[in-house]
């Protein structure tokens, strides 16, 4: 049979009902047709009641009708199932109401036969909902025989079977679907054990996997055939104990195949429990990720040779820095001091001569500020005061320049010991705070900046927070930018990260965080245990 949404009902008779039925065909039958419109009065009301009473505490659904399928008594379980009232049926035929006309047909057949003697008649039906929807029913007729042995009523007992019809329906869909499913899988290894781990099914992914056919591993148990390569702690009956317990077990390493090949998986045992919770048994799931596993470790070894140039780029640029800068302070600045005494002194043998002795002074002027653009560069280089004084104050200058230069104010707080820095630290977080900066001054138009340097033990925080119009960081770091670049790979090359955080018109938060290495002469320091 084909249904739309397929339901199903069971119906079943009762002696309590027969005698009901009976009694309210031989008490008054004109009473039982006019249960639904109006009350019982005189001897038969009792009887009457007490049968409604009856077929009321049904679970089942309780239909009672004359010989010509007239319903008399429908009781509250059939109300529920059908959302008709009572008295919206009675009075009128079955197969007139409840039944689609592709179903009267059967229904019919099957009453006359009753009739005839032929009870009770087992069947399926469908029927209608109030609101439309086709129900299944499973239905019990038999007839109700009077006192001269002949049928007097019929009545039909059933329950609804849709959710269960369908739930079968579902449940067949599913185990054949799920059949082709695994037996379709080849990427994976998947297979059942019973309760004491023998292999009761195989899939042909578990067959590529391990090396071993379907035939041969039916029966065995998993010990033999999935072996780690390191058993200590990890014998196949401790993997079921564990997933036993756990409700799940999974474990990620090196495997043997049934030719000696090593290969990388993912095991997960998941434990097969019935209804009550009972274990029936195992599913494992493997992955063999070898690939990716070597790919993985390919990848960093090639992020560890990256950052370890990275870093070797960042020490050789600086030490060209250093001495770019002491170079300019010490040769260049050293030449044009020189060049500003003999100036002076030229100027002072040529009195008289005014002319010349202006044109010494302009040219004095024009070496002082070269000195000064000099030192300037110098000092952007490598700022002595960094070498000289550390980190902490080489913040505090630098934030002082950025005021003088452009006019921001700022905010700034220190906590910690920057002597616990090495110098690639102390340069990192200097440079990032440099660039940071920077940034700031081109395109943020901020009025004031927040600078937040925190050392510990374990690491070396610094934030950087601004007021200015801030940006979407996604556009702007998907457009590629030297200078986000060149702070995210400072930090990754320590250890460390970098991550910004601003929205337009809510101001731009640089945060950097870099494990500290102990300097050699602190790790000295350190009492031994």
């Amino acid at each position: 049979m084909t249904l739309g949404h397929p339901v199903g009902v069971v119906f079943s008779t009762t002696a309590m009902i027969d005698h009901c039925a009976r009694q309210a065909a031989t008490d008054n039958l004109p009473e039982v047709r006019r249960v639904a419109s109006a009350q019982y009065r005189g001897p038969a009301a009792s009887g009457a009641r007490f049968i409604a009473g009856v077929l009321d505490t049904e679970n089942a659904i309780v239909m009672v009708m004359d010989l010509d399928g007239i319903i008399l008594r429908f009781n509250r379980a059939g109300e529920a199932a059908t959302g008709f009232h009572a008295h919206e049926l009675i009075g009128k035929p079955l197969w007139d109401t409840l039944l689609p006309k592709d179903q009267a047909a059967g229904f019919r057949w099957d009453f006359t036969a009753v009739l005839q003697g032929e009870f009770p008649r087992e069947t399926e039906v469908q029927w209608h909902a109030r609101d439309g929807e086709r129900r299944l029913l499973q239905l019990s007729t038999t007839a109700i025989l009077g006192d001269n042995g002949r049928c007097s009523h019929v009545v039909s007992t059933g329950i609804d079977i849709t959710a269960q019809r369908q739930v079968q329906q579902a449940l067949a869909f599913t185990q054949e679907n799920f059949r082709f499913l695994v037996e379709g899988v080849t990427d994976y290894a998947i297979f059942m054990l019973d309760q004491d781990g023998t292999i009761i099914s195989w899939n042909p992914g578990a067959e590529r996997i391990s090396g071993y056919s379907e035939a041969k591993v039916i029966g065995r148990h998993f010990g033999e055939i999935l072996q780690a390569e390191e058993q200590a702690g990890l014998q196949p009956g401790t993997m079921l104990r564990i997933a036993g317990t756990d409700d799940y077990y999974q474990r990620e390493g090196w495997f043997v195949r049934g030719d000696g090949s090593r290969f990388w998986a993912i095991l997960a045992i998941n434990p097969v429990r019935d209804d009550n919770r009972r274990l029936r048994g195992y599913s494992i799931i493997i992955n063999d990720i070898s690939e990716r596993k070597q790919a993985e470790t390919e990848l960093a070894r090639s992020r560890e040779s990256l950052q370890a140039l990275s870093r070797h780029l960042q020490t050789v640029r600086e030490e060209e820095k250093a001495s770019l800068a002491r170079e300019l302070h010490d040769e260049l600045g050293s030449l044009l001091t020189s060049l500003k005494i003999e100036l002076s002194a030229l100027q002072q043998q040529l009195p008289g001569q005014e002319q010349a002795r202006s044109d010494i002074d302009r040219i004095n002027d024009c070496v002082q500020e070269a000195i000064a653009t000099t030192r300037r560069i110098s000092t952007s280089l490598r700022p002595p005061i960094l070498d000289n004084l550390g980190l902490l104050p080489a913040v505090e200058w630098q934030l002082e320049q950025l005021k003088q230069r452009v006019g921001i104010e700022y905010d700034l707080h220190c906590d910690g010991d920057a002597a616990g820095l090495n110098q690639d630290q102390t340069i990192a977080l200097f440079r990032i705070l440099q660039e940071g900066l920077t940034n700031i001054t081109r395109h943020a138009e901020a009025h004031r900046v927040s600078v937040v340097l925190i050392i510990d033990a374990q690491q070396a925080a610094l934030d950087v927070i601004d007021d200015g119009i801030g940006f979407d960081f996604e556009d702007k770091s998907s457009g590629g930018s030297y200078g986000l670049y060149s702070m995210q790979e400072r930090a990754r090359a320590l250890g460390g990260s970098l991550d910004i955080m601003s929205r337009a018109g809510e101001g731009t938060r640089l945060r950097v965080r870099i494990p500290v290495a102990l300097s050699g002469a602190q790790q000295q320091e350190e009492p031994t245990p």
